[in-house]
C-alpha cells in the first residue's frame, strides 16, 4: 500500500488549518504456485490367449494294381476317376502287342483337423497418481 499526503499551503487571507489527506492504492499481481505433481506410468502387459483354429490336412494314398493285360494300342497315360488320378505304366513286348502292366492309383483325401495353441497378446495400462500435495502459500 502506498500512502500519499496532500499538503496545501495555508491561504494568507483566511485563517485555515492544515489537513492531511491520505489515499490508498491497491496493487494486485499474480504468480504461479505449485500445489502438487502427478506421476503417469504406463505398463505393457502380456497375456496368453488360447487359439482354436481349424485347417486342412491332405493325405495321398498310393495303390499299385497289377493288370498284365494285352492291348492293341496304349490308352491315355494319365486319367482321372472320381477323386483318383491314374498313371498307366505300359511295356512293349516282342510280339508288338501292348500289355497294360499296372496302374498306379493316387487318391487324395482331405481331412479337417483342429488344433490349439497359445499366443501372447499385449495390452497397455496407464495409471495416474498424485506425487505430492502442497497447500498454496500466502504472501
Amino acid at each position: 500500500m502506498k500512502k500519499k499526503k496532500d499538503q496545501s499551503a495555508p491561504d494568507k487571507d483566511h485563517n485555515t488549518k492544515k489537513v492531511e489527506v491520505i489515499q490508498e492504492d491497491l496493487v494486485v499481481g499474480k504468480k504461479e504456485v505449485e500445489t502438487g505433481k502427478i506421476l503417469i506410468t504406463k505398463k505393457v502387459l502380456e497375456e496368453e490367449v488360447p487359439l482354436n483354429l481349424s485347417g486342412f490336412e491332405e493325405e495321398l494314398q498310393v495303390n499299385v494294381k497289377k493288370i498284365d493285360q494285352l492291348l492293341d494300342e496304349p490308352g491315355p497315360a494319365i486319367r482321372t476317376e472320381g477323386d483318383s488320378t491314374i498313371y498307366s505304366v505300359y511295356r512293349e513286348v516282342y510280339l508288338k502287342k501292348v500289355i497294360l502292366e499296372e496302374e498306379v492309383w493316387v487318391t487324395k483325401k482331405v481331412n479337417q483337423r483342429s488344433f490349439e495353441d497359445l499366443e501372447k497378446l499385449k495390452r497397455e495400462e496407464i495409471h495416474v497418481g498424485r506425487v505430492s500435495k502442497k497447500s498454496p502459500q500466502k504472501e
